[in-house]
């Protein structure tokens, strides 16, 4: 059993705000944030320019916002998206730190936390139409072809005041397509952004590329119990289950309630009939507290939960890697009772 603390902060992603008729029902999300469906898209596509423009930094700007996930006062913004080719289309971005101290951007723009920290993998273009996710062009197994910020500014810190550029090679839309949503793990998605022909090629970007690693995802939904406040989020080759912490343990507590059981069956009964070979387990919890308090309490939930499934799922080789991560990565807003409660989970996920 290997267990660790990542206490990452400043990572977060869109909480679903539907209120369900029905105990369970099917959302679509972003990976990093919600969109409506296709009739309400095209309903709402004036408010989402409207939203889009009001954020606007300058001129140079496309569409940006300071609506952020990070701690400090920050905004975004796009100032260009491009095709160079059939191939691929680059998306250049800023990101200036608003506030009075300098900024720390260590991993918040990976797509995985503690993957390709110093890389923005995490950025994705939005095809809603058709439903699809393009991540950039894959480098390795945790780089891409994008911007590396410690290679181009010598460090992960932003100074106050200051803006650094970032661009993203991707996968080509559609041709038919003249625009789409850029995804960050920071900000809720930026709609409409218009596709380009013309615009600079980062020189970063290697002109003899052999770009066969494309990752272009079906893009993932939910579905949200609100009698038990559980969730189970889904792309096409993984299952992430979110379990609510205030059904598997009593308040400040890291020992399993008897209304776990059921709950833990059900999972282990899925990881049974999948082809997973590991199983990530991860922690977390709302902002109530300290650091002191929250970082081993997360860790001891993921534990707790660890040592069930190993019990309860039959199907052998399959390793299991519990984490706790404390009150980072929040998936609604801390502020409300209803937000630090979806806060206060504990996530399962693996291979389909």
């Amino acid at each position: 059993m290997r267990t660790k603390i990542k206490h990452a902060k400043n990572r977060s992603f869109c909480s679903s705000k539907i209120k369900l008729a029905t105990s369970i029902a099917l959302v679509p999300l972003l990976i990093s944030g919600c969109f409506a469906d296709n009739n309400q898209e095209e309903k709402e596509g004036k408010n989402k320019k409207e939203e889009n423009s009001k954020n606007k930094k300058s001129d140079d700007s496309i569409a940006g916002t300071d609506h952020t996930y990070l701690t400090q006062h920050a905004q975004l913004d796009i100032t260009n998206l491009h095709r160079i080719d059939k191939k691929t289309t680059i998306l250049n971005f800023e990101l200036t730190n608003k506030s009075n101290e300098e900024m720390d951007i260590y991993s918040v723009f990976a797509k995985k936390e503690g993957q390709g920290t110093e890389v923005v993998t995490g950025v994705s273009l939005i095809d809603t139409k058709e439903r699809k996710q393009y991540l950039p062009w894959q480098k390795g197994n945790e780089d891409c072809y994008c911007s590396n910020f410690e290679e181009e500014h010598g460090d992960r810190r932003i100074p106050a005041g200051e803006t650094w550029d970032f661009w993203a090679a991707f996968p080509s839309p559609p041709q038919e397509r003249d625009q789409v949503s850029v995804g960050t793990p920071i900000t809720p998605p930026l709609h409409e952004i218009p596709i380009k022909k013309d615009g600079e090629i980062p020189e970063e970007f290697p002109k003899n590329k052999n770009l066969e690693n494309s990752r272009i995802l079906d893009l993932r939904g939910i579905e949200e119990n609100e009698e038990t406040g559980n969730s189970r989020d889904e792309t096409g080759e993984e299952v992430s289950v979110r379990l609510s912490s205030d059904v598997l343990f009593d308040v400040e507590e890291s020992k399993l309630t008897s209304k776990a059981d059921d709950n833990l069956k059900q999972v282990a009964k899925e990881i049974d009939e999948s082809n997973a070979e590991e199983v990530k387990i991860d922690g977390y919890t709302d902002n109530t507290g300290n650091d002191s308090i929250n970082d081993p309490l997360s860790k001891d939930r993921a534990e707790s939960v660890e040592e069930k499934l190993e019990k309860l799922v039959t199907r052998p080789g399959i390793e299991f890697d519990s984490e706790g991560h404390g009150s980072s990565n929040p998936v609604a807003d801390n502020n409300t009772e209803e937000g630090r409660e979806k806060n206060r989970r504990t996530t399962v996920t693996f291979e389909k």
